[in-house]
């Protein structure tokens, strides 16, 4: 649920003049986490099982656990400390408000703002903080190139109708391409709405977008093919496989998972050289050979995707997505991350724990499988909780096992 300020000055506006640390507190001003006495929050908190609780010859590890609503099932589930490291995030590039997490799943590196924020919340001083979000953990072998799929969608972009991914800007920028440049380019644009893409199904802020579109293109079919809810696991990566080029239009928002989804689909990137620019800092949003980073501009987007549509041979997205992203990075990055583990993990070695001989064996022993399966195909009811009744009954089997010693 929305908690605090959305800070909407930052939405369509690159060039922000304050203090540094004033931006800081503009971003940590708003959050999507789950506390106590949000609407069905009984209903809607997740947990999300990284690693589950390892125990091998009398030796016991905490699992690992990530999180909207760290705090409210630390309340409601006092055995999950005993048992888990618990990660939060907030769905957005702030730092998450959680007061009980282990660790923030912070987005981005970035030691300034890190500073400020436990200058500003001396009680986090322990707090890990990791250059990851929920979004980072993301199956690469589920969103993975789809075999014998032609490439018959130009430009894809998959963004609700909002004023905050700035569908608008992208309009300008195809109207600009077809002056500009000779053939005939669209775009296709997953909106997600389940209802169809009509006037009389869409919610106000969406058709408001949707008319300011229609006023910049004229005949919105002749430049854009919108599609509503696609399945995330069995349909969406067939779009991304079809796709030349994918486009992101926000500036600031979380830590967005198209991206990813397209990288790992060897979809080239186009996006801004100021998305999320104070959270990161510098931070790379990715390397150069998985696309290209342009000015909050529609003809250098315009331009940036003609580049891509042109020179597609250049870039590698998925394997630059591979170095450096997917499940077992993210799974390295956070046992590196957290100081419990250096302690507790047996032959900790930094950036090779899915080579661990000892989780590998503990896994085994308790669970009849190795890492790399749990992290893939855990099998149903290990990896994933949905509301406090599902994430009690997960803790509680954990718990059985451990309690009976594996």
């Amino acid at each position: 649920m929305a908690h605090g300020r959305f800070p909407r000055e930052y939405i369509s506006n690159p060039h922000i003049h304050k203090p540094i640390e004033e931006i800081y507190s503009d971003i940590n001003s708003f959050t999507w986490e789950l506390f106590e006495g949000d609407p069905e929050v009984d209903k809607k908190v997740d947990l999300t099982v990284v690693l589950p609780p390892l125990i091998y010859e009398g030796h016991f590890v905490k699992g690992l656990v990530f999180s909207r609503g760290v705090d409210l099932l630390k309340e409601f589930i006092p055995d999950l400390q005993s048992f888990f490291q618990c990660m939060a995030y907030t769905m957005f590039c702030s730092y998450p408000w959680s007061r009980r997490a282990d660790a923030y799943l912070a987005c981005y590196r970035n030691p300034s703002r890190e500073g400020w924020y436990r200058n500003q919340c001396t009680a986090r001083e322990k707090t890990a903080f990791i250059p990851l979000a929920d979004t980072d953990y993301l199956d690469e072998y589920r969103f993975a190139p789809v075999r014998g799929v032609a490439k018959d969608i130009d430009v894809l972009c998959v963004s609700r109708l909002q004023d905050v991914k700035n569908v608008q800007l992208i309009a300008r920028a195809l109207a600009i391409y077809r002056r500009k440049y000779p053939g005939t380019i669209r775009l296709t644009l997953i909106t997600g709405y389940r209802k169809g893409i009509s006037l009389e199904t869409l919610p106000p802020y969406a058709i408001e977008q949707y008319l300011a579109i229609e006023k910049i293109l004229g005949d919105v079919d002749t430049y854009i093919d919108l599609i509503g809810y696609v399945n995330h696991f069995t349909e969406l990566p067939k779009f991304y496989s079809r796709s030349k080029v994918f486009v992101l239009g926000s500036l600031i928002e979380g830590k967005n998972r198209s991206i990813g989804e397209a990288m790992s689909c060897n979809v080239p990137v186009v996006c801004f050289s100021e998305f999320n620019q104070f959270a990161r800092q510098g931070y790379p949003i990715m390397s150069a050979e998985a696309g290209i980073c342009c000015t909050f501009d529609p003809e250098d987007l315009a331009d940036a995707i003609h580049l891509v549509l042109q020179n597609s041979e250049i870039f590698s997205p998925r394997l630059s997505y591979l170095r450096g992203s997917g499940r077992r990075n993210f799974i390295n990055q956070c046992l590196d991350s957290i100081p419990y583990y250096r302690e507790a993990l047996p032959e900790f070695v930094p950036g090779q724990h899915v080579q661990n001989h000892w989780i590998d064996a503990a896994l085994q022993h308790t669970y009849g499988m190795d890492l790399l399966s749990f992290i893939y195909r855990p099998g149903p009811g290990l990896a994933r909780a949905w509301g406090k009744p599902d994430t009690r009954r997960l803790v509680d089997h954990y718990k059985r096992l451990m309690t009976d010693g594996g």
